[in-house]
């Protein structure tokens, strides 16, 4: 939720664009249909099915990795190795 909130202050003080090009604006932020009330309302619901999906069966066959924290991920997006070019 402290994501969350940093993430959409930051958006809607600086009014860098999100999703298609949209922006937060701060009247909207606590909106009931604004993100951090989304995220209050869905955010331990989502973490639980994303927690359990490992578990599935039909991922048997894929590996899944979970990566808890943005640094967890920059480090292993550094570690993939970079797609061939396209010739």
């Amino acid at each position: 939720m402290l994501r969350a909130l940093r993430r959409t202050v930051r958006r809607a003080v600086l009014g860098t664009p999100c999703c298609n090009r949209n922006t937060e604006q701060l009247r909207r932020v606590l909106h009931h249909d604004g993100v951090l009330r989304y995220t209050a309302r869905t955010g331990r619901k989502r973490h639980r099915c994303y927690a359990s999906l490992p578990d599935e069966p039909e991922l048997a066959v894929a590996r899944v990795i979970l990566l808890a924290t943005p640094l967890a991920v920059s480090r292993w997006l550094a570690e993939v190795p970079a797609p061939p070019v396209a010739s």
